[in-house]
């Protein structure tokens, strides 16, 4: 009996699908996918809602949160003398 050669895995194709970063389901490729990444319009509005929430940050450039909720001080507009 003739024994099957081995393929090395990063020669094998892929055919494992991707995961919807709310669901962890497999979710179609973006061809197929209007809600891409996302597996569905309700992961995307999960996920919109996350961020309209404040559930998510972006750090600043520094690489810490900052507190941005207090105002910035303006500096007065230039007056002109007559």
């Amino acid at each position: 009996m003739k024994k099957k050669a081995r393929v090395s895995p990063r020669l094998q194709p892929k055919t494992t699908r991707s995961m919807c970063p709310i669901c962890k389901k497999a979710r179609a490729p973006r061809a197929e996918n209007k809600a891409f990444p996302f597996c569905s319009n309700r992961c995307q509005m999960v996920d919109l809602s996350n961020w309209l929430d404040g559930n998510y940050k972006i750090a600043d450039d520094v690489g810490e949160f900052s507190d941005r909720s207090a105002p910035q001080a303006q500096p007065d507009p230039p007056t002109f003398d007559e």
